[in-house]
């Protein structure tokens, strides 16, 4: 691979003075998912993987609240449960599907009677990994993910009954919804909503370490039959735990067969259907083992945020800073856009029908494009080449056809602007067809940096002149003028 030398823009001003702890320590290290939950960042705490189709977060607000519109916000103190995606730094709000929170006795379910306060000193977040103790419930709670769902680990005290609330109705409108209860383990099901995008599909299968030994349901209407087919369209249930960790083994558990305070979780999330969120299960969450899952998902982060890596700074004192704002930046892009073919090359298209991407490429959707074409597009497949093919989608018109994102034969031609899910929410008009011409143009705003392109997957910062001045400051203005 050819060597490039370009000149990029970044937030932090860089020197000549090499500082060892960047070399040593990890980059996860530098991430910081508290940044942007407070303000108007709409940015959430919980783990992902990069580009995964999961986004397992805690949620304190339960509206579709400007503030609210990634579902937490860090001046609250309420959680009402945990979903499994969330939208980061959109203007819109949509998304919080399929709600757990950990409960110690039999609730009413209508009006978020399982909430619980919470304490920021007493919660932790970092790359693939979420912790909050739950003061109302006394329970402590450890998220991680994978590329298709969840891992959730609940530890009550000692002599709590452990009960799990699942919430389908939580935020938006929902139109359509099932949940099922396959054998004692397990329960698989759907839900179909309407907010940013009209009718969101999300499916959805659910394993406990421990034995189910009980449900409750919502209340049956008075006068009608309590079917198996009410109780299906629930649209939310508690359910009882037997104290015995009978699902995993004593490699990983020594308490199995045994009393026990925790339970594991596993959650497979899929936007075809319920066969879809089974196979992504079954792939990708073989065993019990929380710290397994939670070590793969730093190491996928670390694997991504290793793309850049910063090697010199303006002074040793402010090098930890700048390492922070910038990875937790680079970690921010690259939450979405999220992955929505399931393990078995399947994708919901726009129209609705069900496609394959054949294994030739991934098909992703959470696109913002009016807001990103000019820098994290360019971005991404630089950092990511595969992106350059896998930034497709099916066109309505043409649905035999796989075509370029940008090349879409859509009427009066236009672009998708926003793409959330199989929707398009917003179209821009004309949108600029060649945005590999923006190759890494603004890759940060800030100083001028020089960067050295080892190749097209590893990018290493090697120094920089200055901090952002009057130059930069009249370009960017110009931009402005010329563009909005």
């Amino acid at each position: 691979m050819k060597q490039l030398f370009l000149t990029l823009y970044f937030f932090m001003p860089l020197a000549l003075c090499l500082t060892p702890k960047a070399d040593c320590q990890k980059l996860i290290s530098y991430v910081n998912p508290f940044i942007g939950t407070g303000g108007h960042g709409h940015t959430f705490p919980g783990p992902s993987f990069p580009f995964g189709a999961c986004q397992l977060s805690p949620d304190t607000r339960k509206d579709g609240s400007w503030d609210g519109c990634s579902g937490y916000h860090y001046s609250d103190s309420v959680i009402y449960g945990f979903s499994h995606t969330h939208l980061s730094g959109t203007g819109c709000s949509d998304y919080g599907d399929i709600l757990l929170m950990p409960v110690v006795k039999e609730l009413q379910l209508d009006n978020y009677q399982y909430k619980s306060t919470f304490s920021h000193n007493k919660e932790t977040a970092k790359a693939g990994y979420y912790q909050v103790y739950l003061e109302d419930n006394k329970v402590n709670v450890e998220l991680t993910s994978t590329l298709h769902g969840g891992i959730h680990k609940y530890t009550y005290s000692n002599n709590d009954a452990m009960y799990v609330v699942l919430d389908l109705k939580h935020r938006d409108e929902v139109l359509d919804s099932k949940m099922e209860k396959i054998d004692d383990f397990t329960i698989q099901g759907y839900r179909f909503s309407k907010a940013w995008a009209k009718n969101q599909k999300v499916f959805y299968r659910i394993t406990f370490s421990n034995k189910i030994e009980s449900i409750q349901y919502d209340p049956v209407k008075s006068g009608s039959l309590k079917s198996a087919v009410e109780l299906n369209k629930s649209l939310h249930c508690i359910i009882k735990f037997q104290k015995m960790n009978s699902q995993i083994p004593k490699t990983i558990s020594p308490n199995i067969g045994q009393q026990t305070s925790n339970i594991v979780i596993k959650v497979a999330i899929s936007g075809v259907d319920e066969q879809g969120a089974a196979k992504n299960m079954l792939a990708e969450m073989k065993d019990w083992d929380f710290e397994k899952y939670r070590h793969n998902a730093e190491a996928a982060w670390e694997k991504e945020l290793g793309k850049i890596k910063v090697t010199q700074f303006e002074s040793s004192s402010s090098s930890s800073n700048q390492l922070i704002v910038f990875y937790t930046a680079l970690y921010h892009c690259m939450i979405h856009p999220s992955i929505y073919n399931d393990v078995d090359n399947r994708y919901r298209g726009r129209d609705d029908k069900i496609h394959s991407t054949e294994g030739k490429f991934d098909y992703y959707t959470v696109f913002s494009l009016w807001d990103t074409y000019r820098a994290l597009h360019p971005l991404l497949t630089t950092l990511k080449p595969p992106f350059k093919v896998s930034f497709k989608i099916r066109s309505c018109e043409s649905a035999a056809l796989d075509v370029p994102f940008l090349h879409l034969s859509d009427p009066a031609d236009a672009r998708p602007a926003i793409l959330l899910h199989m929707h398009e929410v917003f179209h821009a008009i004309k949108v600029s067809r060649d945005i590999s011409s923006l190759l890494l143009g603004s890759l940060l705003a800030g100083g001028v940096g020089l960067v050295d392109v080892v190749n097209a997957a590893d990018l290493q910062v090697v120094g920089a002149v200055g901090s952002r001045g009057k130059e930069c400051q009249e370009g960017e203005d110009k931009h402005k003028q010329s563009h909005y």
